[in-house]
Formats: C-alpha cells, sequence, structure tokens
C-alpha cells in the first residue's frame, strides 16, 4: 500500500456486520456530518433533495480530494 493509500485509508473504520459481511464506514466526523444532514432533514429544516444534493455534492469534492491525495503520493514516490 502506498504512503497516499494509506493516508485515505487511516480515517476509515472497519467492521464486519452480520447480514452484510465486511463494511468500510468514513471518518467519525463525516458520519457527524452525514447524520446532521439526515436530522436536518428528517425534522423537516431542510427538503431531502437538498440534503441529497449537499450530500452528493460533499461525496464529489471528498473523491476528487482523495484523488489529489493519491497523486501527490505517487508524485513524492517518484521523486525518491
Amino acid at each position: 500500500m502506498s504512503a497516499a493509500e494509506h493516508a485515505i485509508h487511516k480515517h476509515t473504520v472497519r467492521m464486519t456486520l452480520p447480514v452484510f459481511g465486511p463494511v468500510t464506514l468514513p471518518a467519525t466526523e463525516k458520519l457527524a456530518f452525514y447524520a446532521g444532514l439526515a436530522t436536518v432533514a428528517a425534522l423537516g429544516i431542510v427538503e431531502w433533495p437538498v440534503v441529497a444534493v449537499i450530500s452528493v455534492g460533499h461525496l464529489l469534492a471528498e473523491n476528487q480530494g482523495n484523488q489529489l491525495v493519491r497523486d501527490f503520493g505517487k508524485a513524492l514516490e517518484e521523486a525518491v
């Protein structure tokens, strides 16, 4: 595993659930963010479509950030 992959996977939680098997969850900060979004939607403060758009946007931004970390890690490994 490269240094970039290690940095990305360091902040995830891996567990095995009886029915689902192995599951990888995001870091607790990210889980709290999504739980907060679900809470405001459940309370009717924000409509579900808005929460869905925010969630998808957040996931896309996070994946882009992860790709930047991978690319930076590869560049560092090639430099050494």
